[in-house]
């Protein structure tokens, strides 16, 4: 078994024992007996059971930036296309994935440290240029104001991230699609009104 294909079951394995029964199902031993992986090799690829949620929580990020990433690459040209895009596109992430949308969201601070945070820095860097080349090309055929990408990913995503919290700790609400429109159209008006910003 390569390197990489261990890796992707351990993983593999630690998103299914998550989803049953949270962190705390991620002990070495039950991965161990999941993936037919041992602890030595677990450990030696991951260091501990918080470097194996370290990892797939990288790997969660990577998949909720690149659906975002790839809505902006549909509409290099359609600016409210794009802002409306990007909101359906959170909010069906979340929806579609829930279990790792609830793992990202109670333990994302993991990433922060340990071996996997140079990765994360990077798809961070990476998804805020990316962002901001796509707000820039908007701002110079001037169909939204100059702002900065972080008051942008503020206002565009906030309302979506909240009505994904509620809806991740099981509160009686509606699916986060059902309010795609709304949001989206909230989005589209506050980038709109925002005022310059300097970068």
């Amino acid at each position: 078994m390569t390197t990489g294909d261990t890796r992707t079951r351990v993983l593999t394995c630690a998103a299914a024992l998550a989803a049953q029964g949270g962190f705390d199902a991620l002990s070495v031993a039950a991965l161990s007996a999941a993936s037919g992986v041992s602890n030595g090799s677990i450990y030696h690829h991951f260091g501990s059971k918080e470097g194996v949620l370290a990892a797939l929580l990288v790997e969660i990020i990577e998949s909720y930036q690149q659906a975002v990433l790839t809505v902006l690459d549909d509409h290099p040209d359609d600016a409210p296309g794009g802002v409306h895009g990007i909101v359906d596109a959170h909010l069906r992430w979340t929806e579609e994935n829930r279990d790792s949308a609830r793992l990202l969201h109670e333990h994302g601070e993991q990433v922060t440290q340990g071996r996997e945070r140079e990765r994360v820095a990077a798809l961070n860097q990476h998804f805020r240029e990316h962002s901001a080349a796509w707000l820039d090309r908007q701002t110079k055929d001037g169909t939204l104001p100059a702002m900065s990408v972080e008051v942008a990913h503020a206002i565009a995503f906030a309302p979506a991230q909240e009505v994904c919290r509620l809806w991740l700790a099981g509160k009686p609400f509606p699916p986060p699609t059902s309010f795609s429109q709304a949001l989206g159209a909230a989005a589209w008006a506050g980038l709109c009104a925002a005022s310059s910003t300097s970068r």
